[in-house]
């Protein structure tokens, strides 16, 4: 930083410039370390604006492919790898692996490469000690597959790193989004009272109430209200996450951006949710009426979002409702649609789970045949999830390597996050101090300010009043001439006076206090002896008055005719220096002959004004 201080170059030796240095200096010092908290954990070596370009296009382009062609982001991302090595972008290929693992994780539905990607980030996150990764969502991410593999206690413990670094980051979202998570994990092991706290966690957190997270933290708080017979709550909740799917849906439709679509279909699947949901509610509160309403809807949802798996499910509900309402009849259309879509799912215990809930229906609408059928199918379904458990066990091994890997790193994000802390704290305190002193500084800076001001007017004064005496002063000699009676003193002095008016002796630089008691006919030691006990000075201070009197006539006598430049009038009033005019000038006026020019014309302005 550099600071630019010409401004105060006209007066640079004054007691306000130097305060003002000071000032601008510690007003420098705070800005510094406010960037230096800023970039606490920036790279070592800063990249050029050309790397960075560099490696924000390739983000860009990997972007572009894993929204529109995931296939084509793999591909990309082999070279992408090389080149960020090359670069030497540490940080950034923790990036690009997080992605990867995300992409794998969502879209490809493959945790095998998920957690392979999620490995490859730990291992780089793991040789740069000194980083703190401060990506909540990556954290988040093992935690789901954790959750996936119902390794609950382990996904707790990474959801709430995850917390803990957002917390510390602020992000409320990805705050609110691991405390439902771990509410999530509760919830499946039927720790209710758990599972509550972690949601009233989750949601204090939300920051804006009428967000689609905010929708669907009210409907985990159903499916919980609904697990744990907490039946008071669910219309409660419903009725709170209608009001918010209005609000959202008015507001899609006046922001027509690019993520519209995106928007759109999360809406549909919460609004998919929370009808499965209420219909639930109402089934078993016995009022088929409403459950059959809230399950079409949902169907009609289900079948717009292209969902098999919820296709399915709600066409079972709607097959058990009308089994229970004795509308056979119907529940075995539905049976029959159900079926139709459950080998759609591609998940194994899904459809096991599903055939087998076909198998009941269909025996409970006495077609026994049917139900044999689906429960062989079931059972063949299990023979095969037992080979792909033995597979998943290959998986496994995957997590608790990558959890190792995790525990490892968490540690070395805890030392981080202290050390993070420590400096941030440290720095606070460190500007805080900073800010104190300058406070301090400004006092006293105004202080002065004043205490300066008050010295100038009443300089200022002084010069107004020494101009007043100039201009008002008369010979005492014409007072004594009419006098009857005087002593010799007032005598000499008015003579004395008298001849300084008419002979000006003072104009001569030479002049000494033997020539003056010469031309006075009087010895030089009485003529002393008078000018100190009258006038209270020595004889060159009292020529020296004289001079700046004769000064001061000078410049209340120039026109714009007749200008005096103040490097001439020195000599012409009788002294041999300009130092010495300079001190004798302000020792007398209170003002550098500078000053008392200008203040002579303000005076003249003034008066014709």
């Amino acid at each position: 930083m550099i600071l630019n201080l010409s401004a105060f170059s006209i007066f640079p030796h004054t007691p306000i410039a130097k305060i003002l240095h000071i000032v601008l200096a510690v007003w420098a010092l705070c800005q510094m370390y406010a960037c230096s908290e800023n970039n606490i954990h920036s790279p070592a070596n800063e990249p050029t604006a050309l790397v960075k370009a560099e490696v924000d296009s390739l983000f860009r382009q990997f972007d572009h492919y894993s929204i529109n062609k995931p296939d084509s982001a793999i591909l990309f991302a082999a070279p992408m790898e090389e080149k960020l090595n090359a670069l030497g972008q540490r940080e950034k290929l923790i990036s690009l692996y997080t992605l990867l693992s995300e992409l794998y994780q969502y879209k490809k539905n493959d945790d095998s490469k998920a957690l392979h990607f999620m490995a490859n980030a730990l291992d780089v996150i793991g040789s740069l000690p000194d980083i703190f990764y401060s990506n909540p969502y990556f954290y988040v991410n093992i935690g789901n597959i954790l959750f996936r593999y119902e390794m609950y206690a382990e996904a707790i413990k990474t959801y709430t790193e995850a917390s803990r670094i957002a917390i510390l980051t602020e992000n409320p979202y990805a705050i609110a989004l691991a405390f439902n998570n771990i509410a999530l994990c509760h919830e499946n092991q039927n720790r209710c009272d758990s599972a509550r706290l972690y949601f009233a966690m989750a949601e204090s957190y939300i920051p804006d109430k009428y967000d689609i997270m905010e929708a669907e933290h009210y409907i985990y708080l159903i499916s919980l209200a609904l697990q744990c017979g907490d039946m008071d709550s669910v219309q409660v909740y419903a009725n709170k996450t209608g009001l918010i799917f209005k609000h959202l849906e008015a507001d899609f439709k006046q922001k027509l951006d690019d993520n519209k679509a995106k928007k759109l279909h999360a809406l549909d699947e919460d609004k998919l949710a929370l009808n499965l949901n209420v219909g639930i509610y109402f089934l078993q509160k016995h009022n088929l009426t409403e459950s059959a309403k809230h399950f079409n809807v949902a169907l009609d949802i289900a079948k717009t979002i292209h969902d098999p798996y919820s296709i399915a499910d709600v066409y079972l509900k709607l097959a058990d409702l009308n089994n229970q309402s004795l509308k056979y009849a119907i529940a075995d259309k539905y049976a029959d649609s159900a079926a139709d879509h459950v080998n759609l799912n591609t998940d194994l215990k899904t459809r096991i789970k599903q055939n087998r809930l076909l198998a009941s229906l269909y025996s409970g609408l006495h077609k026994q045949k049917k139900s044999d059928s689906y429960q062989s199918r079931a059972n063949e379904l299990s023979d095969t999830l037992k080979t792909i458990n033995a597979k998943e066990e290959v998986t496994r091994g995957k997590i608790k390597l990558t959890q190792a890997r995790l525990d490892l790193v968490i540690q070395q994000n805890t030392k981080a996050q202290k050390l993070h802390i420590a400096t941030i704290t440290s720095q606070k305190q460190l500007i805080w101090l900073m800010v104190a002193v300058l406070i301090v500084i400004v006092a006293a800076l105004a202080g002065l300010a004043y205490f300066y001001y008050k010295l100038k007017q009443t300089q200022r004064r002084l010069a107004l009043r020494t101009i007043e005496i100039i201009n008002n002063e008369k010979p005492e000699c014409q007072v004594l001439k009419t006098a009857t009676k005087h002593t010799p003193t007032d005598h000499q002095i008015c003579e004395l006076k008298q001849f300084f008016i008419d002979e000006k002796p003072h104009l001569n630089n030479n002049l000494n206090l033997n020539q003056l008691a010469e031309r006075l006919k009087t010895n030089q030691t009485y003529l002393s002896q008078i000018i100190n006990q009258h006038y209270g000075v020595n004889f060159n201070e009292f020529v020296n008055s004289e001079r700046i009197k004769e000064a001061c006539l000078i410049i209340q006598q120039q026109n714009s005719k007749t200008q005096v430049t103040i490097d001439h009038l020195f000599s012409m009033v009788g002294f041999s220096s300009k130092s010495a005019f300079y001190t004798a000038f302000q020792k007398n006026t209170g003002l550098t002959p500078a000053a008392y020019v200008k203040l002579h014309r303000k005076s003249i302005d003034a008066h014709y004004q």
